[in-house]
């Protein structure tokens, strides 16, 4: 993550390393939560996305994660882009 006075940029990438097939979707929660379409991930295979210029939330606190299909939500330890 890097960022200035109003926006930052973030990138969440999900690498699947075994098992599988899964469909997830791409999350950044930073006092709203974005979302990317859905990815189907094989084993071996990585998605993607970036989250360009967005608003610097005011607890200057961003979270990556994913929305994985029949598995619930796992999110990365927050960050600070301030």
């Amino acid at each position: 993550m890097s960022g200035n006075s109003s926006l930052f940029y973030s990138t969440v990438k999900y690498s699947k390393s075994g098992g599988s097939t899964v469909s997830v979707n791409l999350l950044m929660d930073a006092g709203t939560v974005y979302s990317s379409g859905t990815y189907s991930v094989a084993s071996g295979q990585s998605a993607s996305i970036s989250f360009g210029g967005k608003p610097v939330p005011s607890g200057c606190r961003a979270t990556g994660g994913i929305k994985a299909a029949g598995q619930g939500y796992f999110w990365t330890p927050s960050l600070n882009p301030c």
